[in-house]
């Protein structure tokens, strides 16, 4: 794995950090009915990370 390749890993993991840390702030400020933890670690996280690692991934090349 090359060092673009690492760093856009770890941005992807970041990502996925970042939602699942602003999901548990809701959770433990608003107790929310709907949401519980079992909710928090969700595929969402990881469809959100992708999705912006991907489009962050393609911007940067196209400037190359």
């Amino acid at each position: 794995m090359d060092r673009s390749m690492k760093k856009y890993l770890f941005l992807f993991l970041l990502l996925v950090a970042i939602c699942w840390l602003c999901n548990l702030v809701y959770y433990f400020f608003f107790q929310s009915n709907q949401l519980t933890l079992a909710h928090i670690m969700t595929w969402e996280s990881f469809v959100f990370a992708l999705l912006a690692t991907g489009a962050i991934y393609f911007v940067n090349r196209g400037k190359k």
